[in-house]
């Protein structure tokens, strides 16, 4: 996680994937408002991804979860 950060920091040419792999990463890390949040970020900036599908299908998923109370995070 700290590595896409550092890499989204220098606004590298790799941010699509470097927003896409830290979503992936806070979403094993049970960080799951940041992880909707990245997802957004990454569909704001680059609607025509390649992660898009991933991206909206993730937040559905996010968005219609009865186990995930709003604003609670979990840890694994």
């Amino acid at each position: 996680l700290s590595q896409f950060d550092q890499y989204l920091v220098q606004n590298g040419e790799a941010a699509e994937e470097a927003l896409a792999g830290r979503a992936t990463a806070l979403g094993r890390l049970g960080q799951f408002s940041v992880e909707s949040e990245t997802w957004r970020r990454l569909l704001e900036a680059y609607p025509g991804s390649v992660y898009a599908a991933q991206a909206k299908g993730r937040l559905s998923e996010l968005q219609g979860s009865a186990t995930v109370p709003a604003g609670i995070e979990h840890s694994r």
